[in-house]
Formats: structure tokens, C-alpha cells, sequence
């Protein structure tokens, strides 16, 4: 059938429809095939009742929506292609003729009602131009999802970095492996980062403290940290690993912690301890301070061992003790023992016993015990020069002024001593049996007085009194035989 619709010809038959140029329709309903040759204006709104294919492709110039009332899926890119190159593809292209740093390219959606009937966008995920210059472009990706009824940046990934919870909102990371929940976690309430635990902060031996982070590896049977190398040939002093502590002031950088470094080429290695402080260098091989070598030994390199105290304070309510212990076969037991106490009289501050009886002692008020009562020192001929004969101490020893006395710190209300005072030796003219000692705090810094001059005390050598004292009795011994010999040959007359 042919015809006319306004000055256009219509060919009509069982098979479809052609209509030649361009024809305004108002309504047009065609139950068959529609061929258009060339462009079909359609003002109002097309209903089909199958699905339009389009051999050609489409362009669309405005928003375009897609609705259905089931679940079937409302758009699905199809490629039939047989090679190995990437299809389907889906791009969305920000065709701006005025790009700038910063700009979104585009994102996309997931959107729903909330229980007020209100459209919302519940995840989204948003791409964006970091920088456009030309040969310089850098993206950035960002994945969000509202919480809280805002939508907050969980994951972003830029040129330079890749990002978790941008937005820093209180929001748990975790990471699971077959075997754990809680493989890696990070608190997101306290900082804290824990391993095989799901609530690090709570193993934390201090109540959350923001500036104070703690990193917690907890878990049924134990947890261990290894740090090593994985090369095979090892040199001695060659650097092994270590943990170490950071600190920085207006100075710079302070290091320190503990190093591993290797003391052969069998894989044993010794232990170094370094103090926080600007010495340490990673490039160099040290000891530090303190070293445990492979063997076990302990070596202070500088400093002291300090028992009983913190680097700031002395603590005296209980006795600290340093103790060396070797236990044998029952017959050869011993122990030897530094104290720090606040005691009296006898109680020990050193001590070194086998098979549980003191060999030597010293005591609190100063004395000293042995068991073999045998004192001694270096006398070697050898050792020594200028040996001349010892002068006369008959005078010295005459102008000796013994006294009863008790010390101050006893608190005694008699005498229970008897000695010599430093200071009538002085006036006596034997400076040489008087020693001065300057009075210092645990830190070895001076004691000083209201003068602002440091205290100080005198002690006796008693062991050199003790010398002069069989010198001036040989005195008296020749003294004595000179009168018996006297007296004997009065005798005779």
C-alpha cells in the first residue's frame, strides 16, 4: 500500500513500514518492523513493547534512565569479541575543554532510600585529576560509604600514597588470615595496632593515653618477634638486626635500643645495648654499652650496674642485691652478695659463702670478717724501690692518744669503740696517716655545705698505724734487752 503522509510517501505492507525524508508524527503506532534511512525526531516519549536493537550503536545528549520492577538486570555490556585484548569496556569520559588540578572525572553511585522515604547515596566511589599537566598526570581514586549520615573517604589511592580512613573517623582495620580474625588489627578508637587480638588497648598497661601508642602481639601459646637477615655470607661485625628507640629534641634525633651484630661466620652473634642517646650510628658496627656475647658473658662498657635505684631516684625501704650464684655438687656450693640496705651492726653488705658459711664478710657498721683471719698485700722485693731502713716511731707512737668514742649514726648513748681521731693525728704532726674523702650523692655529684664548699671526712690508716706501732715495740724490744743486759751484768758484780 502506498501513500502520503503530509508531502512525504509511505509505503505500507504486512512486512513494515518506509517512510522516505523526515516525517513529524504525533502518535505512530506500528505493530511490525520500522526502517528508518536516515534520522527519526521523536519529541515525545517512544514506547516499545519489545526490546529495541540497535545495530548501529546510539548516542544519548541527556540523562538517560533505566527502570524496571523485578530484579533482572537493568544494563549489561556484552562483547563477542574472540581475542585476548580487554572487553567489555565501560568508560566514563570527563570531556572538559578546560581540565584543572583537582577536578572529579567521575564517579558512581549506590543509592537507596532511608526509612523517611529520602534518596540517599550510601557508597560511592569517586575518581579524580591530582594533576593534569601534560606528561606529569597523576589520578586518584577514593572509595566511600556514609556513616553516620555522612559520607566519609574509607579508601583512596593517589600518585604518592594509598590511604584507609582519609577522614579519620573511629573506625576498626582488620586484617584476617585462615587461622586468625584479628590477624593484624588497628584499634580505631586508641591508635593502638595490635596482632591475634581484638582489643589491644585493654592489654595495655597504662589507661589509654593518646600520646603514648602501644603495639600489642598476644595470643594462646605466646607470640615472638624476629628480626634478622637473610643473606648467608656473614662477616664478623656485620650488622644482624635490631629494635631501636627514637627520640628528638631541639638537638636533633637521640637513638638507642638494641643491636644484633655478628662475632663470626657461623651465625653467632652478640648482643649490644646503647643508651638513648646521639651516639649511636647504624652505619658503624659498636658494642654499646653493654654487651652479652655468644658465649653469655655480660660486659659494662661504660657506665655501672645500679641496683636499688632508677636513673633519678634512690629507693631504701628493702635491701637490693646484686647476688652470683654457682651451684655445684653440694661441697662446692658458693654465693657472693652485694647489699644495699639501711641496717645495723652486723647485717651484711657483702658477702661470699660456700656451702652456707661466710667466708668473708663485710658488715654494715664496717666491719670485716674472714675465716682465716689472714689479711694481706702486695710485699714483692721486685715490685718495689728506694728500700732504706724505717726511722724511729717510738715518738709517734708515744704521742698516739687513744679514745672511747661511738659514731654519730649509731645513736648510742656510751662509748662502745676505741681507736684514734684523725684530727689528734694531725695535730701530732702524722698527716700521713690521715686521709680526705669528699661526700658525694648516689649520682657521684658533690655534697655541698651552706658555704657552698663540698663536704668532706677524714679517715685513718690503720694498717700503716699498725706498722709503726711493731716498729716502735722492735724500739722497745732493743730498749728492753739493752737494760736486762745492764741489769744482768749489775748482777754479776
Amino acid at each position: 500500500m502506498a501513500g502520503y503522509i503530509g508531502n512525504k510517501a509511505v509505503n505500507l505492507s504486512t512486512s513494515g513500514a518506509d517512510i522516505s525524508g523526515t516525517a513529524n508524527l504525533d502518535i505512530v503506532d506500528i505493530d511490525g518492523a520500522v526502517d528508518m534511512a536516515t534520522t527519526a525526531l521523536v519529541t515525545g516519549v517512544l514506547t516499545t513493547t519489545a526490546a529495541p536493537v540497535f545495530n548501529g550503536g546510539f548516542t544519548a545528549n541527556d540523562g538517560s534512565t533505566i527502570t524496571t520492577a523485578d530484579n533482572t538486570t537493568q544494563l549489561e555490556l556484552i562483547s563477542t569479541d574472540t581475542d585476548a585484548t580487554t572487553g567489555p569496556v565501560l568508560s566514563l569520559y570527563r570531556n572538559s575543554a578546560s581540565p584543572a588540578d583537582s577536578d572529579d572525572a567521575g564517579e558512581l553511585e549506590f543509592n537507596a532510600k532511608n526509612d523517611a522515604g529520602e534518596k540517599i547515596i550510601y557508597a560511592r566511589i569517586l575518581s579524580e585529576l591530582s594533576d593534569v599537566s601534560d606528561g606529569t598526570e597523576d589520578g586518584k581514586l577514593a572509595l566511600g560509604t556514609i556513616t553516620a549520615g555522612t559520607m566519609r573517604r574509607r579508601l583512596q589511592i593517589s600518585g604518592t600514597e594509598l590511604v584507609i580512613n582519609e577522614d579519620s573517623i573511629d573506625s576498626d582495620f582488620r586484617v584476617e588470615s585462615d587461622a586468625d580474625t584479628h590477624a593484624f588489627f588497628v584499634e580505631g578508637s586508641t591508635g593502638n595496632v595490635g596482632m591475634s587480638v581484638s582489643d589491644p588497648d585493654s592489654h595495655t598497661p597504662q589507661t589509654h593515653n593518646p600520646d603514648r601508642l602501644s603495639f600489642v602481639n598476644y595470643a594462646t601459646g605466646g607470640t615472638q618477634f624476629i628480626t634478622g637477615r637473610s643473606d648467608t655470607t656473614v662477616n664478623v661485625g656485620n650488622f644482624i638486626g635490631g629494635y631501636l628507640f627514637k627520640t628528638n629534641d631541639a638537638s636533633g634525633n637521640r637513638f638507642g635500643g638494641m643491636i644484633a651484630t655478628a662475632d663470626d661466620t657461623s651465625g653467632n652473634g652478640n648482643l649490644g645495648f646503647f643508651p638513648v642517646t646521639t651516639n649511636y650510628d647504624s652505619s658503624t658496627t659498636s658494642e654499646g654499652s653493654m654487651q652479652i656475647d655468644d658465649s653469655g658473658d655480660m660486659f659494662v662498657k661504660a657506665g655501672s650496674i645500679k641496683v636499688g635505684r632508677s636513673h633519678g631516684n634512690v629507693y631504701t625501704s628493702t635491701e637490693r642485691a646484686v647476688t652470683i650464684s654457682h651451684a655445684g655438687d653440694g661441697s662446692n656450693d658458693t654465693l657472693t652478695q652485694i647489699v644495699a640496705r639501711d641496717g645495723t651492726g652486723g647485717d651484711q653488705v657483702f658477702r661470699h659463702t660456700r656451702r652456707n658459711v661466710a667466708k668473708s664478710e663485710i658488715e654494715e657498721n664496717g666491719d670485716f670478717l674472714s675465716a682465716t683471719n689472714s689479711y694481706g698485700s702486695t710485699s714483692d722485693e721486685r715490685l718495689k724501690e728506694n728500700i732504706a731502713p724505717a726511722s724511729s716511731q717510738w715518738n709517734d707512737i708515744k704521742a698516739l692518744q687513744f679514745k672511747n668514742y661511738s659514731m654519730i649514726d649509731a645513736e648510742l648513748d656510751a662509748p662502745n669503740m676505741l681507736g684514734v681521731i684523725a684530727q689528734d693525728l694531725q695535730a701530732a704532726g702524722m698527716n700521713g696517716l690521715v686521709k680526705q674523702h669528699f661526700k658525694t650523692n648516689a649520682n657521684d655529684e658533690p655534697l655541698l655545705d651552706a658555704d657552698g664548699n663540698q663536704e668532706e671526712y677524714l679517715s685513718v690508716k690503720y694498717s700503716v698505724l699498725y706498722m709503726k706501732a711493731v716498729k716502735a715495740l722492735q724500739e722497745a724490744m732493743a730498749k728492753i734487752e739493752t737494760l736486762e743486759a745492764r741489769v744482768t751484768a749489775l748482777e754479776e758484780v
